[in-house]
């Protein structure tokens, strides 16, 4: 509601974001500098203009808040008269002072349509490969993965294996489920999960918490409502899973994030995420790839385990030599 005030009763000029350093060692809360100028009566609310935004990236102080060095505010203070001298504003002069910092410019009928202020959101890079990617795409996650999927009740089994973000491998994607009686599941658990069903974390997207479901055990899995359930249909889920790897989709899922301390997206955001497929040829080399990585580190977790149940065979035989040593040793009364 904010946003949609501002923007009907003032020209929004430009946003600045503060690194999350800039206000340490009182708090790390992160920021945002507005720079608005109310709307005279005469301006039409339809007149297209241009907005400036930037984010810091050099706050001077490092991450306890002792300056460390010089901050990266002057500059961008440059950059945003340069921007409105430009913009025609008449209490803006630069003094023939030039900054090195590029703004991000972009319509305020664009910003309007996302209905989004902070500055990350417009990162020219991250931007550009929204575009790209949209026009490159045909279809969206959601298209090719099927979103029936069953809800848990704690009357559904007496035992379960429970997966949360903690239990993601987030390199390999491999999940390390904890077995718990169902009565005592968290109020989280929702999802009843099957093999090759794929979990993308809503946390914390800039993390890319994935993890790719192999097989299921001998009691129901179930996942956290922090994941998006996604199960292929029609198509490999190796392929899905590789796909939300990649350092694009990171990218582009940490763009939709709302809320600073603890950003999180929707289930919606995942969904209407661009998908481009592969030829044949490059979809069969990606799920041979997977396949071969899942199998080997099976085999290394096998090995893991033999060798734990291996010392423990140790430690029990040497605990067993050292109680039958206490009890055969004769006491100092028996000596006497």
């Amino acid at each position: 509601y904010l946003r949609k005030w501002l923007m009907i009763h003032c020209r929004v000029l430009a946003v600045v974001g503060f690194h999350p350093y800039a206000f340490l060692p009182y708090t790390g809360v992160k920021t945002a500098v507005l720079f608005l100028e109310k709307r005279r009566p005469y301006e039409l609310e339809s007149i297209d203009y241009s907005i400036a935004f930037t984010t810091s990236s050099e706050p001077g102080k490092d991450c306890s808040g002792r300056v460390s060095g010089k901050s990266d505010y002057d500059n961008i203070g440059l950059a945003l008269l340069e921007f409105f001298v430009n913009e025609n504003r008449p209490w803006a002069n630069t003094d023939n002072m030039q900054s090195n910092i590029s703004l991000d410019i972009v319509k305020a009928s664009e910003v309007i349509s996302y209905n989004r202020l902070d500055p990350e959101y417009y990162s020219h890079d991250v931007r550009t490969l929204y575009f790209d990617l949209h026009s490159k795409s045909h279809r969206r996650l959601g298209d090719i993965v099927s979103r029936t999927v069953k809800r848990f009740s704690r009357g559904y089994a007496k035992e379960i294996d429970y997966i949360d973000i903690s239990s993601v491998d987030n390199r390999t994607g491999i999940v390390f489920p904890t077995r718990m009686d169902a009565a005592e599941a968290p109020s989280r658990a929702t999802y009843i999960v099957q093999a090759m069903d794929i979990l993308v974390s809503t946390v914390r997207p800039e993390r890319n918490v994935v993890a790719f479901v192999t097989k299921t055990g001998d009691v129901p899995i179930i996942a956290s409502n922090g994941f998006c359930l996604l199960r292929p249909k029609g198509i490999a889920p190796e392929l899905i899973f590789a796909y939300c790897k990649t350092d694009a989709f990171r990218k582009l899922l940490a763009r939709s994030a709302t809320a600073s301390m603890y950003p999180t997206v929707t289930d919606r955001d995942i969904l209407e995420m661009p998908f481009i497929q592969p030829d044949i040829e490059e979809i069969d080399a990606v799920v041979a790839k997977m396949k071969e990585g899942l199998k080997m580190i099976e085999m290394a977790r096998k090995s893991i385990t033999q060798a734990v149940a291996k010392i423990e065979t140790v430690i029990m035989r040497n605990g067993d030599h050292e109680n039958n040593a206490q009890v055969n040793m004769p006491g100092l009364f028996d000596i006497l």
